[in-house]
């Protein structure tokens, strides 16, 4: 019967579909280990280039970017621990070091303003390249990053930007 087909149809797909997200979660999960180390080991290392940029400055972006890197460790550990879906921590995980340069563009002078924003801009592009994310994943992270830059923004006015307008 017609009816028969269309139920095996369909549990064929629901299981195909399932191994699909089996799959994508696999190779999302994928990115809470490695190359969640190496991130947070580039961005603690970055520490250098604030040394150089905003020396003012460097001490209290170092004490941040370590408290960044201690906090995105947990949400790497406690992933790996979590039946939860691996793409609320990665996103999280992502929001959290673009999250963390935002004080850092508001205090920053301009001559070095334009380094920062481009750092956080290309957080948030890679996490709207994370191809393992459905597009409405990469939409909430970027949307999320610029309302948070933006918020700060607003919070903060940037010394670069106040800079520029009293000059």
């Amino acid at each position: 019967s017609p009816m028969l087909v269309d139920n095996a149809t369909t549990g064929a797909r629901r299981r195909a579909l399932a191994g699909f997200h089996g799959e994508l979660y696999a190779e999302t999960e994928k990115l809470l280990g490695w190359p969640a180390w190496v991130c947070m080991g580039v961005y603690l290392a970055w520490s250098s280039f604030d040394f150089i940029l905003a020396n003012e400055w460097w001490g209290q972006f170092l004490l941040g970017r370590i408290g960044t890197v201690a906090i995105g460790t947990a949400v790497v550990v406690a992933a790996r621990k979590s039946s939860v879906n691996a793409n609320l921590y990665i996103w999280g995980w992502v929001w959290i070091f673009a999250a963390s340069i935002v004080p850092m563009l508001v205090v920053v002078r301009s001559e070095v303003f334009v380094p920062y924003t481009i750092g956080f801009t290309l957080i948030m592009f890679t996490s709207a390249a994370i191809t393992y994310w459905p597009p409405s994943w990469s939409l909430s992270s970027i949307g999320f990053l610029a309302f948070t830059f933006g918020f700060g923004v607003l919070i903060w006015p940037p010394a670069a930007v106040v800079e520029n307008i009293v000059t």
